[in-house]
């Protein structure tokens, strides 16, 4: 990889959220038997975004070497922690909603676990994320070490993370299932480490050659394709997800002038917390209406869901005392 500092911004890099965002959507949008395994093919996101997280979290603290950890952690809550919260809370009022117009629908209310993400399934990589980051912190002594010790802690980190990725899957003694997730994408989270931090830490926006991105492009879309006929492979998705990161690196993929695309890219984070709301309220209407479970209702769900998530995100992103819950 090459760097260039003096490169405008990488449109490609919030496309790519855009459409990791869409595959968010699109694995909680496949519920009939023959979509759930096409669902596979959106398992390139969760790797995606948290190696994105990795790469950017670890450029600024590179470039912010006098930063307090106590700062550090009151930007991240603020960032990350605080809009979860309040999308919570928006679950827990539509629970609430459902649980009066539609009695006979299963409903659960969290406890404290809210805290943690467990007002709605989809809510336990923000905590996985923030945990992500504030270890980044920690880890900024080894920007000083020699490039032995940066190897071998390489080597340890890249066969743990391969152990856990080829483990079968284990159902973990806890009651937060969110866990199970974090679990997952730990495997991910390590390579991006070895990656983005032992291998090249400097600070400035990376450009790749468009010789790496073609092979990362033929070796991520097999890996998604393999993963659909394995399904809940944890290193298939991984190495689809990494190599997604790769290809919008290279601001060359970019759609160029398409502002469109790079505005949703920016709300994504908006769309993932607040597909979900679409979702369930789309199942609720097209299972009223159509009692048969047919695919076509899964792609119905997912574009309704996408179209007004982004819709949503994109009326909070405009005012300006809302812009923090969804950018």
């Amino acid at each position: 990889m090459s760097s260039n500092s003096n490169k405008s911004r990488n449109e490609a890099i919030d496309q790519g959220r855009f459409f990791a965002a869409a595959g968010v959507v699109w694995i909680h949008s496949m519920r009939t038997e023959l979509m759930t395994m096409w669902g596979e093919l959106g398992r390139f996101a969760v790797p995606f975004f948290v190696s994105l997280a990795i790469l950017m979290t670890w450029q600024s603290l590179q470039r912010s070497t006098e930063i307090r950890f106590v700062d550090f952690l009151m930007q991240r809550l603020r960032r990350l922690y605080l809009p979860m919260l309040v999308w919570s809370l928006v679950y827990i009022a539509f629970k609430l909603v459902k649980s009066f117009l539609q009695p006979h629908l299963p409903n659960d209310f969290p406890g404290w676990s809210f805290l943690w993400g467990e007002t709605a399934y989809h809510l336990w990589f923000i905590p996985f994320l923030t945990m992500v980051v504030l270890l980044l912190f920690a880890a900024r002594p080894l920007a000083q070490v020699t490039d032995k010790t940066k190897g071998i802690v390489a080597i340890v980190l890249l066969i743990a993370a391969a152990a856990m990725a080829c483990l079968p899957n284990i159902e973990l003694p806890t009651q937060f299932a969110g866990v199970q997730w974090m679990w997952r994408a730990t495997p991910a989270a390590l390579a991006a480490f070895v990656l983005f931090v032992l291998l090249d830490p400097r600070p400035v926006a990376y450009q790749v050659k468009p010789q790496i991105v073609r092979v990362a492009g033929m070796v991520g879309v097999s890996a998604l394709f393999l993963a659909v006929l394995q399904p809940g492979s944890i290193i298939l998705e991984s190495i689809a997800g990494l190599m997604f990161l790769v290809v919008v690196l290279n601001e060359e993929v970019q759609w160029k002038n398409s502002t469109l695309l790079s505005t949703l890219g920016r709300i994504s984070m908006g769309i993932y917390f607040s597909h979900l709301l679409f979702v369930k309220c789309t199942e609720i209407v097209l299972d009223k209406i159509v009692h048969d479970p047919v695919a076509w209702k899964d792609g119905a769900v997912f574009a309704i869901s996408l179209i007004g998530a982004a819709c949503l995100s994109y009326l909070l992103y405009r005012f300006q005392p809302t812009r923090w819950l969804v950018a």
